[in-house]
């Protein structure tokens, strides 16, 4: 079975996305054409590599143990994918 690898209509939310494997992950998809959040504990982390990325990338402070902040990535992928 053959996979696509074209991402162009995906929205993919990547918690710890500030550094090591988040980061590299967040890289990956958007170079499959994915529109990326990166979420982090860290919002300075998270606002670099969303530079680095580009137009396809917003940044959010994300962490992890708080459903407030779960429910706010979850919305701003809502919103980027136009299902808000």
């Amino acid at each position: 079975m053959l996979v696509s690898t074209d991402l162009s209509s995906a929205v993919a939310v990547i918690t710890g996305g500030g550094s090591g494997i988040g980061r590299a992950t967040a890289h990956a998809l958007a170079r499959r054409g994915a529109r990326v959040v990166v979420a982090d504990i860290d919002a300075d982390r998270a606002d670099s590599v969303a530079v680095e990325i580009g137009t396809q990338a917003v940044a959010i402070r994300c962490d992890v143990t708080s459903l407030a902040d779960l429910e706010a990535a979850r919305d701003l992928d809502k919103i980027i994918s136009g299902r808000a």
